[in-house]
């Protein structure tokens, strides 16, 4: 393989997997690349081992496989555009760095079981609180998802009047953060709510200038 920009590697099993300017790659036992398809995705940043999975930031989306890179599921979403620089994992969470969104940090009991070479993933529903908060004048709001839905976050002020609709769509599994820009907006306390079938939340923020 010759490459002039190698993005990152891991070791897991005795077998190197590398991410370069094209995707990414295995080497076999024969010593021939074998480049590892993922469907929808293209563009690869970082590949990362840890316990018995592989993770991989894929523009937005940090993805898992438990089957050596043969099947893989997106753990966590953003809808910011933005690059995975590198990730660590530990027995809790899994942290990336990104280029465009600061840190992730995603927890790893979202992966409850791995039956065979397949992992379990649950969700449950859940609104985080915007980060950072007081903010000025751009925040992250995160929201998790246990099934497909069609989900709205919306942002409203204090007397109730609704500001901007952030998510307008159907989602599918999984862990989202997206970003909100204030920067039209006078300071004060701020509400964001999010709908998703039958699940509802909302919280408080505050812009501070």
């Amino acid at each position: 393989m010759e490459y002039e920009w190698i993005k990152s590697f891991c070791v897991k099993d005795d077998v190197l997997y590398t991410c370069v300017e094209d995707g990414l790659y295995k080497l076999a036992p024969q010593n021939n690349w074998n480049k590892i398809e993922i469907p929808d995705h293209s563009y690869f940043q970082f590949i990362y081992s840890f316990d018995d999975f592989l993770f991989v930031g894929a523009s937005n989306q940090l993805l898992l496989s438990a089957d050596n890179g043969a099947t893989w599921k997106s753990i966590f979403q953003s809808s910011n555009d933005i690059f995975i620089n590198s990730i660590f994992a530990n027995n809790d969470f899994v942290y990336c760095g990104t280029w465009g969104d600061g840190l992730w940090k995603v927890p790893l009991d979202v992966i409850t079981e791995v039956k065979g070479d397949e992992p379990e993933i649950r969700f449950d529903f859940n609104l985080a609180q915007n980060y950072p908060n007081p903010f000025n004048p751009i925040t992250s709001i995160g929201y998790t998802i246990p099934s497909s839905e069609f989900v709205t976050l919306k942002i409203y002020d204090i007397l109730g009047n609704e500001v901007t609709t952030l998510v307008n769509e159907v989602k599918a599994p999984g862990v989202y953060k997206v970003q909100f820009n204030a920067g039209n907006l006078s300071s004060g306390m701020y509400i964001y709510k999010v709908q998703a079938g039958n699940f509802h939340q909302e919280k408080k923020m505050i812009l501070l200038r």
